[in-house]
């Protein structure tokens, strides 16, 4: 049985993934600024992470329902989505982050005051550092990613608004940002918010998920589509 660390060893793991967040914190500029209300982290890497669903998307749904009710009593809304932003953010750049979610060794305690840490570091309200606590106490951590996205489309929905995942090749410049989401904006009659990703993977163009409904004009999709039209053709004839 893999021994639990000492309390030396477990502060030592914390500086480590401190001095990592500050270093992931200087070096992203201004995608994570606590004191910008409006922040928004433009382009991060694909994210591979299985959709919510079944009881996993309840339990997430029920962390981010007790958060936003807080925060809406706080009138503390934006600030808690920008902080939640950031941290998710945070949990992709650095994987010591990772690696204290998932290690079996950390004990409840050593995951909040490792949390704890983390929160302090990174300069979040008392209410968005109690819920990391409280996710560490509970060994949710590693749901953070599913939460985060269940508070902001909560949030999104309450002001009718859609967030679009927009998978790309290659970096949009802003004028290409703006145009598609005037364009999808037309579409759904309400506010959109992007949430970029890099996907090198799809070759050319880009790929849009809104919702159920997904547009799908990348250079992938495009040879794909060929692919399927000529093998149908070969067996038609």
């Amino acid at each position: 049985m893999t021994p639990f660390p000492t309390e030396k060893e477990s502060f030592s793991l914390a500086a480590g993934l401190l001095n990592r967040l500050r270093s992931a914190i200087s070096g992203a500029g201004n995608c994570y600024d606590p004191n910008h209300e409006s922040w928004e982290c433009k382009v991060s890497e694909f994210n591979t992470s299985h959709p919510l669903t079944g009881d996993v998307a309840i339990l997430a749904r029920r962390y981010a329902d007790a958060l936003y009710e807080l925060a809406a009593a706080d009138q503390k809304l934006d600030a808690v989505a920008t902080e939640l932003r950031g941290l998710k953010e945070l949990q992709q750049k650095v994987p010591e982050f990772q690696q204290i979610v998932g290690d079996p060794r950390l004990s409840r305690q050593q995951l909040v005051v490792l949390v704890t840490q983390v929160a302090k570091s990174v300069g979040v309200s008392p209410l968005t550092e109690k819920f990391l606590a409280l996710l560490a106490q509970n060994l949710r951590l590693n749901m953070l990613s599913y939460i985060v996205d269940a508070y902001l489309a909560q949030l999104a929905a309450a002001r009718g608004e859609h967030t679009a995942e927009v998978f790309c090749a290659q970096p949009l410049s802003a004028a290409q940002e703006q145009q598609l989401a005037t364009e999808l904006q037309k579409f759904t009659g309400g506010k959109i918010h992007l949430d970029i990703k890099h996907k090198p993977s799809l070759l050319g163009g880009l790929m849009v998920k809104l919702g159920s409904r997904q547009i799908d004009a990348s250079l992938l999709g495009k040879l794909t589509r060929l692919e399927r039209q000529l093998k149908a053709q070969r067996e038609a004839a």
